[in-house]
């Protein structure tokens, strides 16, 4: 899934929130649970419901977090590359 520039500050302000509750790490292992989207649509002045919201920071990861912090946001990627890495 990709995003673009509309949905990109409502991206930031969600990994913002995470790394506010639950701090640094829970945004490095970020792995939201997709089941069905029961949820009732965007929430006011923002476009995409929680649920594709969620869908979009999994995907766009470390793109968001470069907006904030780019050093997280590399430590993600590198991760990342290093999970995906057969063995």
């Amino acid at each position: 899934m990709s995003f673009d520039n509309f949905v990109l500050p409502e991206l930031v302000a969600k990994a913002k929130a995470i790394i506010d509750r639950d701090g640094q790490q829970a945004l490095e292992d970020y792995d939201p649970y997709f089941g069905a989207c029961g949820c009732m649509g965007p929430s006011k002045g923002e476009r995409l419901c929680p649920c594709v919201q969620s869908a979009a920071l999994k995907s766009n990861l470390v793109e968001v977090v470069n907006e904030f912090d780019p050093q997280l946001a590399k430590k993600i990627m590198l991760r990342r590359i290093v999970a995906a890495l057969p063995g």
